[in-house]
């Protein structure tokens, strides 16, 4: 399985979004895309592992210029991270 290492700042931890370049759409499964729409075409999820929990989620456009998983993750209020 590959896998890619990547730094989260902290603003991302904070709105609970990791979002990545179109330039990266190859890293993803093609069949792993979904549409924006959240009663749309869902794609097969991929694993993202963030904070020490691990989730998983279909990847979908968010803007034209870039990806982000579909679910958000984030702390509680033991800075504990959680899936949304």
């Amino acid at each position: 399985m590959s896998y890619r290492d990547i730094v989260i700042p902290a603003s991302t931890v904070r709105n609970g979004r990791i979002y990545f370049s179109l330039s990266d759409v190859k890293f993803f499964p093609a069949d792993s895309f979904a549409d924006r729409e959240s009663d749309g075409h869902k794609g097969n999820p991929v694993e993202f592992v963030a904070g020490g929990a691990s989730y998983t989620s279909d990847i979908r456009v968010s803007s034209g210029k870039r990806l982000s998983p579909r679910k958000s993750f984030g702390r509680d209020n033991r800075g504990q991270t959680t899936i949304k």
